[in-house]
């Protein structure tokens, strides 16, 4: 009874243990590019900004296989790479309606 008892406890911690090591993950964004207001990135097949200054980050994309952002020298286009070698060009302020 004992031992059953100890194998469950010990079972239990691990498990409660696991479970906090993966919250602690961290995320991790990939081939980050700047302008002169904004942090572009890479995570999970989509793309992102931030603003240089902090805050919270929007995402870009939804199709899910958009790598390497790269803004224009004169940071007004953000160029992208795509699945099957392809290029999107867009610019580099997205304003939403």
């Amino acid at each position: 009874m004992r031992a059953r008892l100890l194998v469950i406890l010990s079972l239990l911690f691990l498990v409660t243990v696991g479970i906090s090591a993966a919250e602690e993950t961290p995320l991790l964004a990939t081939w980050p590019t700047v302008n002169q207001t904004s942090i572009a990135f890479s995570y999970g097949g989509y793309l992102w900004t931030v603003p240089r200054t902090g805050g919270e980050a929007r995402q870009l994309t939804t199709g899910g296989h958009e790598t390497t952002p790269l803004y224009s020298p004169d940071g007004k286009w953000l160029a992208s790479g795509r699945q099957k070698s392809s290029i999107h060009v867009r610019p580099a302020v997205v304003r939403r309606f």
